[in-house]
């Protein structure tokens, strides 16, 4: 997922929840939100997202997806959109017409440069789940909710140290993605016992490493660029790592990065939730309406409760929540943790050989 980036089974309900990793969950039940007598009082979730412009199409599948789990008949909470179009400033409007709807809970922006100022606007009055990646934004008193480069290095270097890599290498390009999942490996080095050799380009690698190449390579681009950076390595011995925007990226049965090893959400999970959502709305989504998915289930599971707590405090107390693009626990410092799914490829397609969490 780049950062803002391209833009589980069954039947739904609670048939739409994934496994997810003991250490951040325990369960995966939906709750029962049935009403206790009489006629109850709903709590409103607002839903932030470009539903005019450049983005309308996406914004248009994360509304249906998050509506997949906030049906317009549920008995607790009540899911309004607000359209942020494309700009900053209409997301600080449209997170202020949440706070004056009465707004518990707000999930969105989208877009990086429109959370800061929907932070602002909404002044701390509700949680503020935005679907960003970008983890300069946790300043601004929202969540990242987004897939993050941190995540997803995390998990695949945790992984490679399981399997017995001490000596990795780090290949990146100048992209606010890159540079955030290189800030992360080497913050890792010394938990991990990983010891780390960074270069600008795949040929710089192995004089950085003392002349001989590290048995892995962290390679942080995505798409082209993840390709032309994996070619030298080709026949190599080094094990390839790539993050969640570098499989992303990979066109369909691409052979030439088999046995690659990526942190990212599970890919069976996604087309399982793609196949529930084409049930109902005739189409494929795009990946982002996994978020606003999992965003929603996240106040619904809040409500369940015989009184409903949509606030901080519950969101970051709860041991996690389930969620298509991995299960979540919500952090004080606004960031999350996640599982991820670690992936290889195996003659063009997608296999799932582990699960790490991604912090």
């Amino acid at each position: 997922m780049r950062t803002d980036r391209r833009r589980l089974l069954g039947q739904l309900g609670s048939a739409l929840c994934v496994s997810a990793a003991p250490s951040l969950l325990s369960g995966c039940a939906t709750p029962d939100l049935g009403r206790s007598g009489g006629r109850a009082r709903r709590s409103t979730v607002a839903l932030l997202l470009p539903l005019t412009g450049r983005s309308a199409g996406v914004a248009r599948d994360m509304d249906d997806a998050a509506r997949l789990a906030l049906p317009d008949g549920d008995g607790k909470l009540l899911l309004r959109s607000f359209d942020t179009g494309d700009t900053p400033a209409g997301a600080a409007a449209a997170a202020a017409q949440a706070v004056a709807a009465g707004a518990a809970m707000i999930l969105g922006p989208v877009f990086a440069a429109q959370v800061k100022p929907a932070a602002f606007a909404a002044a701390g009055r509700a949680p503020l789940i935005a679907f960003t990646n970008d983890l300069g934004q946790l300043a601004s008193g929202a969540f990242v909710f987004g897939v993050t480069a941190s995540q997803s290095t995390s998990a695949v270097l945790q992984y490679a140290r399981a399997r017995g890599v001490r000596r990795a290498g780090l290949v990146g390009d100048a992209s606010l993605w890159s540079r955030q999942a290189a800030f992360a490996a080497r913050r890792l080095q010394a938990e991990l016992g990983l010891r780390l050799f960074e270069a600008g380009t795949p040929h710089g690698l192995r004089a950085a490493a003392g002349g001989e190449l590290p048995e892995a390579v962290l390679l942080t681009q995505g798409g082209a660029a993840f390709l032309a950076a994996a070619a030298p390595f080709k026949g190599s011995g080094t094990q390839l790592l790539g993050t969640a925007l570098a499989l992303d990226g990979l066109p369909d049965d691409d052979r030439s990065v088999d046995g690659a090893w990526f942190a990212a959400p599970d890919p069976y999970g996604f087309d399982a939730f793609a196949g529930s959502f084409a049930a109902v709305h005739r189409r494929r989504p795009q990946r982002l309406a996994a978020l606003a998915h999992d965003a929603a289930r996240v106040a619904r599971a809040l409500a369940a409760p015989t009184v409903p707590d949509l606030s901080t405090r519950a969101l970051v107390a709860a041991a996690g929540f389930p969620g298509v693009a991995g299960a979540v626990r919500f952090r004080l410092n606004n960031s999350c943790i996640r599982e991820l799914a670690i992936v290889t490829r195996e003659e063009g397609r997608p296999r799932v050989i582990g699960r790490r969490a991604g912090a």
